[in-house]
């Protein structure tokens, strides 16, 4: 457990109990990390963004050679 684990488990012990909060933290600890998952398969890595400007460069360069042909 992290820090933020433990204080949220000693938060928890002391309203619900030692078995409770210890299933409220992991509870809550699975579904942060199913939902970071979730969010790091639709976002954009640096590779993504680098290769989107290259392509927009690569077809403006294309478009303004096609301009004087």
């Amino acid at each position: 457990m992290s820090v933020t684990d433990i204080q949220l488990f000693q938060i928890l012990k002391m309203k619900h109990g030692g078995k409770e909060a210890e299933a409220l933290v992991s509870f809550v600890k699975e579904e942060v990390s199913t939902e970071l998952d979730n969010k790091r398969e639709i976002l954009a890595t640096k590779e993504d963004i680098s290769n989107t400007k290259e392509y927009i460069l690569q077809v403006k360069s294309e478009n303004f050679q096609n301009q004087f042909i």
